[in-house]
């Protein structure tokens, strides 16, 4: 059996890379996550649920080059100028990850949701070519 995709390691919602650095509550530190993702297929196509809770659609970008699928976004958190935190819990935050799609990939097709925190991306398989004997 062909794979349609491949991802590189071992998908985890706890392969995390933090920012250690140490501050103030006044501090904005920034982490970017490797987000849980489902994967299913059908005959008709791959489907991905990435999640991405407290992202909207705007700070979500998908690329695809050489056909490397990237999905990647960024929330920045609005810091209270005018006051100064006594605790600060809400930080900006990152999310990245990538997969190599194999051939069987229509690209120009892909189709993309987000929708209550999860966004879902269709990567719709190529119809399998069949040669008539005349």
């Amino acid at each position: 059996m062909r794979h349609i995709l491949k991802y590189h390691g071992t998908p985890s919602v706890l392969n995390r890379q933090y920012d250690e650095t140490a501050g103030t509550a006044n501090d904005v530190k920034a982490y970017t996550q490797r987000p849980a993702t489902n994967i299913f297929s059908t005959e008709e196509a791959v489907k991905l649920e990435i999640a991405a809770p407290g992202f909207t659609r705007d700070e979500i970008h998908i690329s695809v080059d050489e056909n490397i699928l990237k999905i990647t976004a960024e929330h920045k958190d609005d810091a209270k100028k005018d006051s100064k935190y006594l605790s600060r819990e809400f930080y900006n935050s990152k999310l990245q990850r990538s997969f190599e799609l194999a051939k069987s990939v229509e690209i120009e097709k892909i189709e993309a949701k987000h929708e209550n925190g999860v966004l879902t991306i269709i990567l719709p398989k190529k119809e399998k070519m069949q040669i008539k004997i005349v």
